[in-house]
């Protein structure tokens, strides 16, 4: 499992021109026959497999002369200074700073799910792909949504889980048919199309971090959705015979209880809230797992967009929509990423990164979603309740700046982080404390509450 990547904050470096044009120079060999074919033997041997898989189509497309002309002139783009300048590259770092405990500060346990600024992970599961070992890295690039497994996640932070799970039993019904080896077992998984791990490994994870000593007073959601299947009566008694089995029923959160203050569950030992789609309305006999729509509000369609400025603009005005009911029996999912779509990536591969908006994996689309949630985390949501926060490729640095708004002050965010002076500057920069400000007539108010901050 890799170590992961995260972007600092609002951190963006451009390559510098002997190094953009040695990288251009490497591209343009790609894409002439034959050389680019020995080209890609050298990043194989060197290692690099997804950069020889990219070089040998490149060296086969070169063979037509319009793809070759295309893919020059992309070089001579990228090199030039307004070329250059169009891209930042984000710096990614390993994590230095766990937050397992967050929720446990006792300014927290008082409140619930729903006031709350809470970390997410968007295709929670994506991470690894056991089952199918010899994925192509260009198909990898465009399914891989996460690096760290569960373990890791929540050890960053996060507390809310996308599930997409596939139950090979109905599966045979889909378009998209998996592979005969999934369908022997496990019969559940937790996939992207064709990246997928295990639900049971998954579960395991999350089992090995509610053990720790000081995660008792955590609680976490996992939003489960059908991937490539349909739910039945007996995928969700399958699902929940699975959530028994590792935790037990005495960690479940019964769907009732939801939303009571985070101590009042936690002090019970229920750390576990389970919501899924095609539920409630077929089967309400199968307790302990509550419907999506009931509990959940997300904001895919309103803020998905293959352009980053308009992004950027649709996740504010998301949030703006929905101040009126956040706080209340329902949890508001801000989905800030930039899923591909086959017309995103018909685009991004037409106009090979000719345009700041294209991309050429979900990783080149997430710098550019996850620098809009730390635009939003500094300035751009001001004064706007947020809730739970999805993104791609979590990580400590973006996790920080999410739960530093459930802290009232930047000190006592300082005394619980506990951070090292060498930390503090990278931690805290760009980062707002305390609910966020409104400002009227009747003074500054805390928009979670009346009470002032």
């Amino acid at each position: 499992m890799s170590d992961g990547w995260c972007p600092d904050l609002l951190e963006e470096k451009p390559r510098s021109f002997c190094k953009t044009f040695w990288v251009g120079l490497l591209k343009f060999l790609e894409a002439t026959p034959i050389i680019g074919c020995l080209v890609s033997l050298g990043h194989a041997i060197a290692c690099r497999f997804q950069s020889a898989e990219v070089a040998c189509v490149w060296s086969c497309l070169g063979c037509f002369p319009g793809l070759n002309f295309w893919r020059c002139a992309n070089v001579f783009w990228r090199c030039c200074p307004k070329g250059r300048n169009a891209y930042g590259k984000a710096r990614f770092s390993t994590p230095d700073k766990y937050y397992d405990d967050w929720m446990g500060h006792p300014s927290h346990q008082s409140k619930t799910l729903t006031q709350l600024c809470i970390p997410g992970s968007h295709d929670s599961g994506t991470y690894d792909s056991p089952a199918q070992p010899k994925i192509p890295y260009l198909i990898i690039g465009w399914s891989k949504c996460q690096v760290w497994g569960a373990y890791q996640q929540l050890r960053t932070g996060t507390r809310f889980f996308d599930l997409r799970i596939n139950d090979t039993k109905y599966a045979g019904d889909h378009k998209c048919k998996p592979p005969k080896k999934w369908i022997m077992n496990p019969r559940f998984w937790v996939s992207h199309t064709i990246i997928c791990v295990p639900l049971k490994e998954f579960l395991e994870d999350i089992k090995r971090f509610l053990e720790l000593d000081n995660t008792k007073k955590e609680v976490i959601v996992c939003s489960m959705r059908p991937d490539k299947c349909s739910f039945e009566k007996d995928s969700l008694e399958g699902i929940l015979d699975m959530y028994v089995e590792v935790f037990g029923k005495d960690k479940l959160i019964p769907p009732s209880r939801a939303f009571e203050p985070i101590g009042s569950l936690t002090g019970e030992g229920k750390q576990l809230l389970l919501l899924s789609e095609q539920k409630k309305k077929k089967w309400p006999e199968c307790e302990m797992i509550e419907d999506r729509g009931e509990y959940e509000d997300g904001s895919w369609g309103a803020t998905n967009s293959d352009y980053g400025p308009e992004h950027r603009t649709n996740l504010k005005k998301w949030l703006e929509e929905k101040q009126p009911e956040m706080g209340q029996k329902k949890i508001y999912n801000l989905e800030a990423t930039l899923t591909p779509d086959t017309n995103m990536i018909v685009h991004s591969i037409l106009f090979m990164k000719f345009k700041p908006d294209t991309f050429f994996r979900v990783k080149d689309a997430a710098t550019q979603a996850n620098a809009n949630i730390c635009r939003g985390l500094a300035q751009d949501w001001d004064g706007l309740k947020v809730n739970v926060i999805n993104y791609d490729f979590v990580g400590p640095h973006i996790n920080s700046g999410i739960i530093a708004r459930n802290f009232t002050s930047e000190g006592e965010w300082e005394q619980y982080a506990g951070m090292c002076p060498d930390c503090k500057e990278t931690y805290t920069k760009g980062l707002r404390f305390g609910d966020p400000i409104r400002k009227g007539s009747g003074g500054a108010k805390a928009a979670w509450g009346d009470e002032k901050v």
